[in-house]
């Protein structure tokens, strides 16, 4: 809580409606429990809360007992944040120039704040924080939207810029202070009536009109799932929010009973969109609002029926948490594909939970690895949980995930030592998609060296048609062929054939034909892209093709953070963070030059610094069929 497969060979078609993957119905939650029996099951009160009152003051010592100077260090400096509004031009601002961040700086500096002083305040326990968290309650609570100013469409309105109030949307950021102020009044709601009663009731009038009843009365919000349209990480950060509101707020029997039924058959449209493998196609860097929130709502869901709501048993909710564990590169770097960042940092305590719940070692292992490495004071209840078991990252030999079609091996199981590569086909309407069918990432000894540079600041542009505009989106600036001039192109129907792994204990060999990615202005029949991964020795990325015509323009692209340097014809040196690899190709008929990218967005320039490379290798065969082979080498 936040106040708080080997030796496999698949070839994998994607079912396409206009694009969209057909959600397999299983509806999990549904089928687990009627509503007539959830009404027998579920908690009435509060009795199905796991966490200590706040005047549950030897409790509260304990788990606070490491980080208690941090904490309060915290709520101190809170005390001094100054709780001013949030203007109309800071929403307009998206508006008029695309930029989201005006708004959402202040937005987030508020739901900070408001941690800060709770946290404090439960840590310390002698009232001096409560004022102050007053303050930010009502300043909240006067705050005419909770949503953010991107996101006002949500709730049908036709002109954005300014919420109406006459239509609540309940996005991600109404959502989420919904949840917070839902746990500030279950703790805080008794001390509150000290000072005066009308701050409490003003919390519960606030949530009610903001989040329950539009929640209750409207099936228009698109996150639900009910008009058939695919949904995504929204779906279960949202759901698993108002759930929390109508569990710690709503007094009303009939009401609990009917929406909280609600939200599971809503949180079954997002289950039934996962693939059986359990692969996120938004990247590794979305899983925490995911399959993460997905898991926490089936947690709340456990604990306010007495455990009569469990589907943990079931395959595809295990393989959704272990995503988070294949996708990692290790020492806090993932398989970034989709609007991913390279570096990420999930919940340990939540990837911990979810590992215990549906019984996996490896997974609670890496739980408590990133519980360790991020000390976070967010959730202190599973900390002696966490220490009874030994951190450690899990550096899996290989996976191979069909449905996202996403391959994943290293030189070595249980080291980040030698060459490790991701590799995917899949299809170019993903969610949160890039243009990257085919494409590669490759690290060496664990630091990066052949990347996918991730996504930068969001924008009004992010989510427009202007999107595939931004060059990080573009396959031309990901591990690909630019084939007669032409790039990737999005859409559905570009897509990845004949998607094929393998591997034993020498060799991993992913190959896909990413010709259907590319649209007839590319005149291309077939181009077969296979990565092959010789452990301990070798990486080499190979193509074979066959073209209609070849008017020339044709190109290998590859992009990367290593410093790049010709030693000779036919061989570049990249240097990295640690580690010199040789790049072979052959020079009679491929020619190499670079291309500096300057990074000025700050989300990339915090990953990968002022600058990346692009390797540009221009083919000069004029034949409309022909093969070319890379290979990236050390000699350690």
């Amino acid at each position: 809580m936040k106040i708080i497969v080997k030796n496999i060979c698949l070839t994998v078609i994607f079912l396409l409606i206009t694009g969209n993957l057909i959600a397999r119905e299983r509806n999990l939650l549904e089928k687990s429990i009627t509503k007539d029996e959830l009404a027998g099951v579920l908690a009435k009160g509060l009795e199905w809360v796991p966490v200590p009152a706040y005047s549950d003051r030897r409790a509260w010592d304990t788990m606070f007992a490491d980080v208690r100077p941090a904490v309060i260090k915290s709520g101190e400096d809170a005390l001094k944040f100054k709780w001013e509004i949030i203007k109309a031009t800071d929403y307009l601002e998206f508006e008029r120039s695309g930029n989201r961040s005006v708004m959402e700086g202040l937005f987030f500096a508020r739901i900070n704040a408001l941690n800060a002083l709770a946290n404090a305040e439960l840590a310390e326990g002698k009232g001096r924080f409560l004022e102050a968290l007053i303050n930010g309650v009502w300043t909240v609570c006067e705050q005419s939207t909770w949503a953010y100013s991107a996101t006002l469409y949500v709730g049908g309105n036709t002109r954005l810029g300014l919420p109406d109030f006459a239509r609540p949307v309940v996005d991600l950021g109404a959502a989420d202070i919904g949840a917070q102020l839902s746990w500030i009044h279950f703790y805080f709601a008794q001390a509150f009536d000290s000072i005066h009663p009308q701050v409490s009731k003003t919390i519960r009038h606030n949530i009610r009109t903001r989040i329950l009843e539009p929640y209750y009365e409207h099936e228009y919000f698109w996150w639900l799932g009910f008009d058939g349209r695919r949904v995504n990480n929204w779906n279960p950060w949202i759901n698993h929010n108002v759930m929390l509101c109508i569990l710690l707020i709503e007094t009303d029997s009939a009401k609990r009973i009917e929406n909280i039924y609600k939200t599971m058959r809503s949180l079954d449209k997002f289950i039934n969109s996962n693939h059986d493998d359990g692969g996120c196609d938004e990247g590794p860097g979305y899983w925490n609002f995911a399959g993460g929130r997905m898991f926490q709502a089936l947690e709340l869901l456990h604990y306010a029926t007495g455990g009569k709501v469990n589907i943990f048993d079931n395959e595809v909710i295990k393989n959704i948490g272990r995503f988070i564990y294949r996708a990692s590169i290790g020492n806090l770097y993932y398989v970034n594909f989709a609007d991913a960042g390279p570096r990420n940092r999930p919940d340990g305590n939540l990837v911990f939970r979810y590992g215990k719940a549906i019984g996996d070692e490896t997974m609670m292992a890496f739980g408590a690895f990133l519980g360790n490495r991020n000390k976070s004071y967010n959730n202190p209840f599973d900390a002696a949980d966490i220490a009874s078991v030994e951190g450690r990252q899990p550096f899996i030999g290989e996976c191979w995930l069909p449905d996202v079609q996403v391959a994943v091996a290293r030189d070595k199981e249980g080291s980040s030592n030698g060459f490790f590569l991701a590799a995917k086909g899949g299809n170019n309407n993903e969610s949160h998609n890039h243009n990257d069918v085919g494409s590669c990432i490759v690290y060496y000894n664990g630091k990066p060296a052949l990347i996918d540079a991730g996504v930068g600041v969001y924008s009004r542009q992010t989510f427009s048609h202007e999107r595939y505009t931004i060059w990080t989106m573009q396959s031309g600036y990901h591990n690909l062929p630019v084939i007669n001039g032409v790039e990737q192109k999005n859409g559905g129907e570009y897509a990845a054939r004949n998607a094929n792994f393998k591997a034993n204990a020498k060799t991993v060999e992913f190959s896909v034909d990413i010709a259907a990615a590319y649209p007839p202005a590319a005149s291309v029949k077939t181009w077969i892209r296979t990565y092959k991964l010789l452990r301990g020795k070798s990486l080499t990325i190979g193509d074979r093709y066959e073209l209609n015509e070849n008017r020339g323009g044709n190109a290998l692209h590859f992009l990367t953070a290593c410093a790049v340097s010709t030693a000779k014809p036919g061989v570049a040196i990249l240097e990295g963070e640690g580690f010199t690899l040789e790049m072979l190709y052959d020079a009679s008929k491929i020619s190499l030059r670079t291309e500096n990218i300057k990074i000025t967005d700050r989300n990339l320039n915090r990953v990968w610094g002022n600058n990346l490379t692009r390797i540009v290798m221009d083919i000069s065969d004029k034949k409309p069929s022909g093969s070319n082979r890379i290979t990236l080498t050390t000699n350690h």
